[in-house]
């Protein structure tokens, strides 16, 4: 691998997550017997999120709402293969 950084070669860590709620409040430090202050608010459909980072620091995103699966995944694949070629 270290082999590949000296040749100048670009190596790609891909993942994929999604977003399922965006009020982030309730995961802060309160006292064990008060209730949250903010209700949970999730996000309906969820949004799915896959990233390719590079080691040159190019980021290519894909946002979509709804689950990634093989086929989407793959799609993604398809479409960064061509955008790279």
């Amino acid at each position: 691998m270290l082999d590949l950084l000296t040749e100048d070669k670009h190596i790609l860590n891909v993942d994929e997550t999604w977003v399922g709620q965006t009020n982030f409040t309730r995961a802060l430090w309160q006292q064990r017997i008060s209730k949250l202050s903010e209700p949970e608010n999730v996000v309906a459909p969820r949004i799915s999120m896959i990233v390719a980072l590079d080691n040159f620091g190019e980021l290519y995103l894909e946002l979509h709402q709804a689950n990634t699966n093989s086929d989407s995944f793959c799609y993604f694949l398809v479409h960064l293969i061509e955008k790279l070629d």
